[in-house]
């Protein structure tokens, strides 16, 4: 077993974590680019052997600019907000239903998408979405006489771009 963190400087915000056991860096925080567009990690990963064993890695982090005065969230993210699809019973499955297009602005961006509809077993019982390209699929033919309509709530969020140690 391998254990990682994040050493302590004296006087510096700590504005980054790590999981011990996975070894994931995630921000506790925004970065800025204004404030500080570089930032070194100290990871060091230890294993609990007698004697422990230790070694250390410094992750060089470049924070990319983006121009403060545009808010994402403000933006729509799909062309269409709606979209309503008439799907025949008894269908062979797996079916590729509708694969979701992003507007101008997040076309450059790398995203992942998700089914938002928890609490509906339904939903996630027939429904898949590729995390990667936007592209919703039935995987369960549905019953009409069980349930007519379904309501599939998709969201979209920039993918962090990271690279393995």
């Amino acid at each position: 077993l391998i254990l990682y963190s994040l050493p302590q400087k004296k006087n510096q915000l700590n504005i980054f974590t790590i999981d011990s056991k996975e070894g994931v860096i995630t921000t506790t925080g925004k970065l800025d680019y204004e404030n500080q567009s570089v930032y070194n990690i100290t990871i060091v990963a230890s294993d609990l052997g007698s004697p422990s064993l230790t070694s250390t890695a410094i992750l060089k982090l470049t924070v990319t600019d983006i121009e403060d005065d545009i808010e994402l969230s403000d933006k729509p993210v799909f062309k269409s907000r709606y979209y309503e699809l008439e799907i025949e019973e008894n269908v062979q499955t797996p079916v590729e239903l509708v694969t979701l297009n992003l507007t101008e602005y997040y076309e450059s961006f790398k995203m992942r998408y998700f089914i938002l509809n928890d609490n509906d077993t339904d939903v996630k019982r027939n429904f898949v979405m590729d995390p990667k390209n936007s592209t919703l699929y039935l995987i369960k033919s549905p019953d009409r006489e069980v349930r007519a309509v379904y309501e599939v709530i998709i969201r979209a969020e920039r993918q962090k771009i990271s690279r393995e140690l």
